[in-house]
């Protein structure tokens, strides 16, 4: 999604950064799931990934110039465990709901900002289309802006707990009307 650009035929290319370990979940998911993509990590890991813009044509990676991605559905289980968070760099800003469960706090790296799940989740209140999202969906969400990115660095980590963790992300604004101004 790139407001006021030519569209372009693109693909997002998601790998492990060299020196990362993905230690997937028990159902083995890192897929497509519903529109969104979905990275699924073991309970008491983390791992780092690269995503990259190649463009369809010349299969090679791009300068996407403005993008915004969301990252949707940060919670946890039961008594805390299993809580979700992710640590990202790069981006100009970041956008959540005035009434948001996601804490926002300083990352490990230098440069890097936290946003972790504060509140307990279930897989029936997982969003199915970003377009109509709840108000406890979106208050789960984070959006963040980059500019002339060609790639984006992303930690996901899983606390301990008995209940693995699955990350899901779209390269479109979902906490903003598709007509509404980027500022």
């Amino acid at each position: 999604y790139n407001p006021g650009r030519e569209p372009r035929d693109m693909q997002l290319i998601v790998s492990v950064k060299p020196g990362s370990t993905y230690t997937p979940d028990s159902q083995g998911n890192h897929d497509l799931f519903r529109q969104y993509g979905r990275i699924g990590i073991k309970a008491g890991t983390e791992v780092t990934l690269n995503i990259t813009f190649q463009d369809n044509a010349t299969r090679s990676s791009t300068t996407q110039g403005g993008i915004d991605f969301t990252f949707l559905d940060l919670d946890q289980g039961l008594a805390g465990q299993s809580s979700e968070y992710i640590e990202v760099g790069g981006f100009v800003k970041y956008a959540l709901m005035s009434t948001t469960e996601v804490q926002v706090s300083p990352g490990a790296i230098v440069g890097t900002t936290r946003f972790s799940a504060s509140k307990m989740g279930l897989p029936a209140d997982d969003p199915i289309d970003d377009a109509i999202l709840t108000l406890q969906q979106k208050n789960r969400a984070v959006m963040l802006s980059f500019e002339n990115a060609v790639m984006v660095e992303v930690t996901m980590s899983c606390s301990a707990g008995t209940v693995d963790c699955n990350f899901l992300f779209k390269a479109k604004p979902s906490l903003k009307c598709p007509t509404d101004p980027i500022t």
